[in-house]
């Protein structure tokens, strides 16, 4: 690999499967420390796991996206624990099986939450701790 982030620390959502778990293990072979976040620890803590046995550096926090004051609470420990965060991706996100027809809007809320709402909260909380 190029090292092309190395030192780099940076946040991937909804990293315990995939794109964010395949963003997540190649930001480690570039050389950054990943931290992972998700709402299913266990996938996600797998996916640590897989990237220290491969060498890299990776820790992993529960998130719920949805939640703004997790954001500034999540982005300041990364801030505390690392003097810094430089990359952001907001992967996480959810799909909604059904018709317009057999979708609620309670499911539609929730989707327009995690895949949409998310990545404003995320983007922001990153940009004020700057």
């Amino acid at each position: 690999m190029s090292g092309r982030i190395a030192g780099k620390i940076a946040l991937v959502t909804g990293a315990g499967s995939g794109l964010g778990e395949a963003t997540a293990q190649r930001f480690a072979e570039e050389g950054a420390h990943v931290v992972i976040t998700d709402i299913n620890a266990e996938q996600a803590e797998s996916v640590c796991q897989d990237i220290s046995a491969a060498g890299g550096s990776a820790e992993y926090h529960y998130q719920d996206v949805t939640d703004e004051r997790a954001w500034d609470t999540l982005v300041g420990l990364i801030i505390k624990d690392h003097g810094r965060l430089d990359i952001v991706v907001n992967n996480a996100g959810i799909v909604i099986r059904g018709s317009v027809e057999d979708t609620t809007m309670e499911e539609w809320r929730k989707s327009r939450a995690v895949s949409i709402e998310a990545v404003g909260q995320g983007s922001r909380a990153a940009v004020k701790a700057r």
